[in-house]
Parts: structure tokens; C-alpha cells; sequence
């Protein structure tokens, strides 16, 4: 009986040790998912604030072609009222 309890006991160690070492690399796998996602998502934040940035920079720029044109606009329109008053004149 007692040779029998060595042979559990051994055996018993033997599976805790393997549970154990099946279990590390079970939880390293699962470390190097989530860094790699954490990463991944860390870039698609880096990624999106860039493009906000770019689109604020697109919108400033919009706003300036658009006065631009409206001064243009005015000064077409300024320019032909005058033709009008020079033809009229004449």
C-alpha cells in the first residue's frame, strides 16, 4: 500500500506540474493577443486623431477658398455694374 501512494503522489505531482506548465503557456499566448491588440487599437487612436487633424486642416482651408470666392464674386459683380453705368453713359 504504501508503494501504491508513492505512485499516486508521483503521479499526481507529475500532473500539477504539467496543468501548470500547459497553463503558462496558455497565459503567455493570451499576454501576446492582448498587447498585440492594445497595439492595434493604440494605432487606430494615433490613425484617427491624424485624420481629424487632416479633415481641420481641409475644413480651415475650405473656409478660406470660400471667402476668397465670395470676394471675387463681389468684385465680378462691382466690375460689371460699372460696365453697365459706362455703356448707359455713352
Amino acid at each position: 500500500m504504501d508503494s501504491e501512494n508513492l505512485i499516486l503522489i508521483a503521479t499526481g505531482l507529475a500532473g500539477a506540474f504539467g496543468v501548470k506548465e500547459i497553463w503558462a503557456i496558455i497565459k503567455k499566448k493570451m499576454d501576446i493577443n492582448h498587447s498585440i491588440s492594445s497595439s492595434h487599437s493604440s494605432y487606430k487612436q494615433k490613425r484617427i486623431d491624424e485624420l481629424e487633424d487632416d479633415l481641420k486642416v481641409a475644413n480651415e482651408s475650405i473656409l478660406q477658398l470660400t471667402i476668397k470666392l465670395s470676394k471675387l464674386e463681389e468684385r465680378i459683380l462691382h466690375v460689371a455694374k460699372n460696365r453697365v453705368k459706362n455703356q448707359k453713359n455713352k
